[in-house]
């Protein structure tokens, strides 16, 4: 971090980095406890849709809208990073680790041989950091509207999703998911289309409207 200066002598020795580690943890809870939960369920929707992408479309699936900075090659995976040098490997172990601080960047972490990290941002961050400053208020428009649940489900569905999907996210039952998703179904918020065994439910214009206006007027508050 002061590479070439020397470190504050503060943080110098044992006691320095102790006080360190407290300042950034104390930051930590201060700045994210309000939303972690929030930011903890879109890393859980990305895991998820992977999962789902590679079941469905193998890894050629699964890579081809994880970053811009990446592509599949006749077998290949490509990766273009202009500060990293050139270089080719075989055999190694890759670990996806989806991002909330990463926009827009994909870091490559190769620290190992054996094994490759790529960590890169979230689907919809912009809009999962709007919607978690909503999230860290008392006050929600939209769920003042429609009650706190299916706010909630009106949010998430940003991304197509499944009901067993949206109560996983919302650590709910699936039955009780389900009889909001007919709720918001019969009102035109939202529509369902069959995918081989899964229903899959996506927002409305009217239902992406709604969710996008409420945020925005809790921003403006």
């Amino acid at each position: 971090m002061w590479a070439p200066e020397p470190v504050p002598a503060p943080l110098r020795g044992g006691s320095g980095r102790t006080r360190l580690v407290q300042a950034l943890r104390g930051y930590a809870e201060h700045t994210l406890a309000p939303v972690r939960s929030h930011l903890r369920a879109a890393l859980d929707a990305e895991i998820a849709y992977r999962a789902e992408r590679a079941l469905r479309d193998g890894l050629h699936g699964l890579f081809t809208d994880l970053h811009a900075e990446i592509r599949v090659d006749r077998g290949r995976l490509v990766i273009a990073k202009e500060h990293h040098a050139c270089a080719g490997v075989a055999g190694t172990s890759i670990t996806l680790v989806p991002s909330v601080f990463a926009w827009p960047r994909l870091i490559v972490v190769d620290r190992s041989p054996a094994t490759v990290q790529l960590h890169y941002p979230v689907r919809e961050i912009g809009r999962t950091w709007l919607d978690a400053g909503s999230a860290g208020r008392n006050e929600d428009p939209l769920a003042a509207l429609i009650g706190s649940t299916r706010a909630r489900i009106l949010r998430e569905l940003a991304v197509p999703r499944s009901t067993s999907q949206i109560a996983r996210l919302l650590g709910t039952s699936p039955g009780g998911i389900s009889t909001h998703l007919s709720t918001l179904r019969r009102n035109g918020l939202v529509t369902a289309t069959r995918d081989g065994r899964s229903v899959i439910y996506r927002r409305t214009t009217l239902g992406a409207s709604i969710a996008t206006v409420s945020s925005d007027i809790g921003e403006a508050r």
